[in-house]
């Protein structure tokens, strides 16, 4: 909030909420941006709550998807609306956008909507959806291998892949009119990722283990081992014949979003926000697996704490077994139940 989004609400302020984008003040997409300069016209809004307003409003709009998406289990009863009051009132939710004022719900309201739209098998609304989530943070791309799988499955088109990168040039084009270069635009996610030069940044992944000195070497390994690891799950998918189902798609959205920012380098504590609010789904999805969410979202909650207040309660190289622990038993509960040689199992 001080380093970053107060400053930038100051500048927007002093130049204008158009004007100002033309300016290279900011290491966000643009898209986020938009929603801040929008924000500085109504000066009757005290800036730190405006900015945590943001947020909010898509803490309820992802609620809505949480609630839809838990309905298609449940069509009677209250539990699609119990499930959206968990997901509003989780740790991480709360200290994320109320706490924090960060905007990491924006990009997983993109993801809720990706998931809802490929569960009612409609792809094409599903790729708009990804491609606004990834017009916001590049980190939306954390469900990138799941719908990769459905595309190999038959359930995405291939061109739709095309819209995009579509969306994120059109996501550009205000601040483009407004005089930023168009070639500086393009570049604001290669430059993201070079500002922090750390195997990991709190993050409770592999990279707690590993030595920064040694960052270069394992940040070109960690690219690899994840680019074979999905290469090696789509693969392995593919040959189980698992078919796809509503129950397999939430599974499959949990691995992703779990499994992809454990074994890339280069991540935030923030990283797994997407993991704690899929796998609370995944829980109402499946209720014997009550403990993923609350192992995943308290393993995230630790981490924020350990940041915004000092308090570091466990180890941090001790919290990353407890995420490894929730992606074997997601994955060991897809093969075990849907694999080869297993009955299908019809959807509620």
């Amino acid at each position: 909030m001080r380093v970053f989004f107060l400053p930038w609400y100051d500048f927007i302020t002093k130049h204008g909420a158009f004007q100002s984008l033309a300016y290279n003040f900011y290491d966000y997409t643009p898209s986020y941006l938009y929603f801040i300069s929008i924000l500085t016209l109504f000066r009757f809004i005290p800036p730190i709550m405006g900015i945590k307003l943001i947020s909010i409003v898509f803490d309820f709009l992802a609620a809505f998807f949480v609630y839809k998406i838990i309905k298609l289990k449940y069509p009677q009863g209250s539990t699609p609306f119990i499930g959206s009051l968990v997901f509003l009132f989780a740790p991480t939710v709360i200290f994320n956008s109320s706490v924090w004022g960060q905007s990491d719900i924006i990009y997983t309201t993109g993801i809720l909507a990706v998931i809802y739209f490929c569960l009612i098998e409609k792809d094409l609304f599903a790729m708009i959806a990804f491609g606004l989530a990834i017009s916001f943070k590049l980190q939306a791309a954390f469900i990138a291998p799941f719908l990769l799988l459905l595309f190999f499955k038959g359930r995405v088109r291939w061109w739709l892949f095309f819209l995009v990168p579509v969306i994120f040039i059109v996501s550009l084009i205000p601040a483009w009119a407004a005089g930023r270069p168009f070639g500086e635009l393009l570049l604001i996610f290669p430059r993201q990722a070079d500002t922090y030069h750390n195997l990991t940044m709190s993050a409770p992944n592999l990279y707690q283990w590993l030595d920064n000195y040694y960052y270069l070497v394992f940040v070109r390994m960690g690219l690899l081992l994840t680019t074979g690891l999905v290469v090696l799950g789509i693969y392995t998918f593919l040959e189980s014949k698992i078919r796809i189902n509503r129950d397999v798609i939430i599974i499959l959205a949990t691995i992703s979003t779990l499994a992809i920012p454990f074994f890339l380098p280069k991540m935030h504590q923030r990283y797994f926000f997407p993991a704690d609010v899929i796998s609370i789904l995944y829980a109402f999805y499946f209720p014997k697996y009550f403990y993923v969410p609350i192992i995943t979202g308290l393993t995230s909650f630790l981490t924020y704490v350990a940041y915004l207040f000092e308090i570091s309660v466990i180890s941090n190289d001790l919290l990353p077994f407890a995420l490894l622990a929730m992606i074997i038993v997601v994955i060991h509960h897809l093969w075990e139940d849907y694999g080869n040689n297993k009955p299908v199992r019809l959807n509620r």
